[in-house]
């Protein structure tokens, strides 16, 4: 698996928390240092409040490309990890959003 392939995962996973309400999910790449800060709070953050609850927090540099795999690779599954009691979408409702049932 490569650098690449993996952040594709970390970010599909992302999509997928915010989707499911289970958490935000943030992925930022830095080219000029060549690394990514992946995190993630609860779904239902305040973040009008400065105290964040951290889900996950990881910095990854790339100048190892075996190492950041593997780091990356751990961060994947922290976020699969995340609490998975929680509502799975079952289609549309009336205005075009998702509904939600307890899965």
């Amino acid at each position: 698996m490569s650098i690449p392939e993996e952040l594709n995962k970390i970010m599909e996973l992302a999509l997928e928390m915010c989707e499911r309400k289970v958490a935000n999910v943030f992925v930022h790449y830095s080219g000029h240092v060549n690394s990514v800060h992946v995190y993630a709070h609860p779904f239902d953050q305040d973040y009008g409040d400065y105290d964040r609850t951290e889900l996950v927090d990881k910095r990854v540099d790339f100048d190892c490309p075996s190492e950041a795999i593997e780091e990356l690779k751990a961060v994947r599954k922290q976020i699969e990890q995340l609490p998975s009691a929680v509502p799975e979408p079952t289609g549309n409702d009336a205005d075009g959003g998702k509904q939600w049932v307890a899965s």
